[in-house]
């Protein structure tokens, strides 16, 4: 499968775990069926980290979600 999208996070501020950093799952991209899909995929999640100013680019089918601001 070829990408046919692009997400880009502008990180205005620091992006950390403790701030509620998007989290992605890593190889999700590549899923092609609900098989595909790990057991425990919520958990296996990672928070993007970044500082100030930088650009985070994903792949558009990289699964990602909100991250809790602690």
């Amino acid at each position: 499968m070829h990408p046919w999208a692009m997400n880009v996070i502008w990180c205005l501020d620091d992006v950390c775990e403790a701030n509620g950093a998007t989290r992605y799952l890593p190889g999700s991209h590549r899923f092609r069926s609900f098989e595909d899909v790990p057991a425990g995929a919520v958990k296996n999640t990672l928070p993007f980290e970044a500082p100030a100013g930088s650009f985070i680019a994903m792949e558009g089918r990289l699964w990602h979600t909100s991250g809790e601001n602690m």
